[in-house]
């Protein structure tokens, strides 16, 4: 964010702005104010038991203890501060996907908080899913331990994904446009079988046209992993 006089916003934190000057001088600008607090977007039961969930604009991730009926406010698992939309867990880690640019995030309750991008960070940013994905509706951790998440597209563009996402290498492979014209945007297991429920919604990117009104449910082989053997 530039403003009219030349400086530029390059960090906002909790109750914090820090503003680089025209000249390159760096200024911290804290910002003490009372409010009726944020909107909450989802909420998620996590590896240990504690409730994790989200504000919305900003981004805040929280947990509550239900035993002690404590929150606390974490901070932001991503570079991006819309909001949480999905989680799901694996390995005793929280898998974490942010709006917007639809970020995904991995985050070990058992370890202090340190956000970075590193491997050694805590929440670390994994990255972006990309080809043109921006609010990560649905997120599973499937009988293959592969990590699946369904998508909206960014702005302007119709046709969401389906993203597997490998939580050992981190790889991500997207299947974009799988159903023409809509976004895949609810995940469920079907219980005792090698295949994932996955629901549609005529949603679009914001400012683009609606091209069809009717949602689809498919299923998904998340061993043959290919749209051939999505059956609608």
């Amino acid at each position: 964010k530039r403003f009219y006089n030349g400086s530029k916003l390059i960090a906002m934190t909790n109750k914090s702005l820090t503003v680089q000057q025209p000249d390159g001088n760096i200024q911290e600008h804290p910002l003490e104010y009372e409010s009726s607090g944020l909107m909450l977007w989802m909420v998620h039961k996590g590896p240990d038991g504690m409730i994790y969930g989200s504000s919305a604009l900003p981004l805040r991730m929280f947990r509550y203890d239900p035993d002690t009926d404590e929150t606390v406010n974490l901070g932001n698992p991503s570079t991006t501060d819309g909001e949480i939309y999905s989680m799901t867990n694996y390995d005793g880690k929280l898998y974490i996907a942010s709006y917007s640019g639809a970020i995904i995030s991995v985050y070990d309750p058992k370890q202090p908080w340190n956000f970075g991008l590193e491997s050694n960070h805590n929440p670390r940013q994994i990255g972006e899913i990309g080809y043109g994905q921006n609010r990560p509706t649905g997120m599973i951790t499937a009988a293959n331990n592969m990590i699946y998440i369904a998508s909206v597209p960014t702005y302007g563009e119709t046709s969401g994904a389906l993203t597997e996402l490998n939580p050992i290498t981190n790889e991500m492979t997207v299947w974009r446009g799988i159903v023409d014209d809509q976004s895949v945007y609810v995940l469920d297991n079907v219980q005792g079988t090698r295949m994932i429920c996955a629901a549609t919604t005529n949603e679009v990117g914001t400012g683009a046209d609606i091209p069809v009104q009717d949602a689809r449910v498919f299923l998904w082989d998340i061993d043959n992993k290919s749209d051939q053997n999505i059956k609608i």
